[in-house]
């Protein structure tokens, strides 16, 4: 994934040991390459599954957009696992006002902060996680930042838990109620949450009606579930699944 990574850096003309922000067609990211051997995995992998077919097509879409679903000027997106920003960082690009929820504290200092100073007011971090009711959880931290996630899910991952955190719980219909926000998309991938942040979110789905990109992988019985639970929300919505991994819903 490294060398994939590199690959995609050098026909870009981006010189990832020297640059400390990357400009990728026009998308500004911080180089978290050069952050050290223990981060430089995971951000080629976020890299390159973000930006490979955006990239290499000049027809293709950016991970999380599809031909209904594709950010643009003036979107209000909802982040939902906002990480490292990557995302953020292209959707910000393309006009789009974006509020990531992020709960983990190392990730925000040491990362996501780093990518909302490029972009200013366009990207706001919320440090919560998401539910279907407010409370305070455990936030598990395991070697690969993107598979952390609440103690409570039981994602597919073997890896070995190195820390953890107490984390707030918000919902999404609560949050954005209190700071007046209107979304136009929401895009979600939390580790195995999924389900709990859309029944928190019955409000904003059943009565404005955004687009959604969630995640459907990271538990057994998500594909069914999710679909489930949008339908006894919302039943105008209909949905497409992209390579198993996300549902689309318009």
């Amino acid at each position: 994934m490294i060398y994939k990574a590199l690959t995609l850096f050098n026909a870009l003309g981006e010189r990832v040991l020297d640059n400390e922000v990357l400009n990728i067609k026009g998308i500004k990211i911080p180089n978290f390459f050069k952050t050290g051997i223990g981060i430089q995995y995971e951000f080629c992998h976020q890299f390159v599954e973000l930006y490979e077919d955006f990239l290499l097509n000049p027809d293709g879409y950016f991970s999380y957009e599809n031909e209904e679903i594709q950010i643009s000027e003036n979107d209000i997106v909802i982040d939902c696992g906002g990480n490292m920003g990557l995302f953020a960082a292209y959707a910000a690009t393309k006009g789009a006002t974006v509020y990531c929820f992020e709960p983990c504290q190392s990730i925000r200092d040491n990362f996501l902060s780093k990518t909302k100073d490029l972009y200013g007011d366009k990207i706001t971090i919320f440090p919560y996680a998401l539910g279907a009711v407010e409370g305070t959880e455990t936030f598990l931290h395991t070697p690969n930042i993107g598979a952390n996630h609440l103690a409570k899910y039981k994602v597919n991952t073997e890896l070995p838990i190195i820390g953890s955190e107490k984390v707030k719980v918000v919902t999404l219909d609560k949050i954005l109620e209190e700071n007046n926000i209107v979304p136009t998309i929401i895009k979600a991938d939390v580790e195995g949450a999924e389900k709990d942040l859309l029944l928190g979110a019955k409000n904003i789905i059943r009565t404005i009606c955004p687009k959604m990109v969630i995640s459907n992988y990271h538990t057994p019985r998500d594909i069914m579930h999710i679909q489930e639970i949008v339908a006894k929300i919302n039943l105008d919505y209909n949905y497409i699944i992209r390579d198993n991994n996300s549902f689309f819903w318009i």
